[in-house]
């Protein structure tokens, strides 16, 4: 049964978001109330009993602001966790870095890039088939801004009305889905026609905001209006699949 806090989580995502007990999308807040900006770098720590309690896997992925779109970078890497790649370290925790350069130490697979402008940023965090019971009492990390070296994270604050305010605004109510049926219909030849992903996502995505980069997507867009249609999957070696069936009347 999906509960209130569990409903918050999914409204961050909004309408593609898979169901509670396939993925949740707590929110990562900074430690200052204030939006993240690529005029400023970023660090984010979780100890080892810190990490998002999940029996699959888990992922933290970087996008703007405005449009929910990756952030275009060289080295095509937008989002931390077991798939992207990530490093723990000896204790089995993990910082992972929002920079415009890798910090000296930092493990490439912790840092994520960005461009050095005044652009507001978002960072969703997914959990695949994660602990409902546990996460009940689990906290989300923070992004904390990096002014100087700092050995600790700052302790979390409560929530303010500005991080309030963030948290709505990363609603895909309020990210670009102008037309996305159509867009995706043209896009992949036709409506009813399947399109299947051989490679994850990246920033040349523009259809749609915030899609992942954990996983490959095999879309189709359906126009139901004449007539009903029939999906046949083959058998699907993997530990993770979904399927997902999303109605737009906008």
């Amino acid at each position: 049964q999906m509960t209130l806090e569990l409903l918050v989580f999914q409204s961050v995502v909004g309408p593609n978001g898979l169901p509670a007990t396939e993925a949740v999308y707590p929110a990562v807040l900074t430690t200052d109330g204030k939006q993240m900006n690529a005029q400023n770098d970023y660090v984010i720590r979780m100890t080892a009993d810190e990490l998002p309690p999940t029996e699959f896997f888990w992922s933290l992925t970087l996008y703007d602001l405005r449009n929910g779109f990756f952030i275009p970078n060289d080295r095509k890497k937008y989002s931390v966790g077991q798939n992207a790649g990530m490093k723990l370290d000896e204790n089995g925790g993990i910082e992972i870095y929002v920079a415009a350069e890798k910090p000296e130490g930092v493990p490439e697979e912790n840092w994520l890039p960005i461009n050095r402008k005044d652009e507001d940023m978002d960072i969703v965090l997914r959990a695949y088939v994660a602990d409902l019971e546990k996460m009940k009492t689990w906290t989300a990390p923070q992004a904390e801004k990096l002014e100087s070296a700092m050995d600790a994270p700052a302790k979390a604050p409560e929530m303010t009305d500005q991080q309030i305010e963030n948290l709505v605004k990363r609603s895909y109510q309020h990210v670009a889905m102008y037309n996305v049926n159509n867009k995706f219909a043209l896009k992949l030849g036709g409506w009813n026609t399947v399109d299947a992903d051989t490679q994850l996502k990246d920033h040349t995505m523009r259809e749609i905001a915030r899609p992942n980069n954990d996983t490959l997507y095999i879309t189709c867009v359906l126009d139901l209006r004449k007539d009903p249609v029939i999906l046949e999957m083959p058998a699907f070696d993997s530990k993770c699949v979904s399927l997902l069936v999303t109605g737009y009347d906008h």
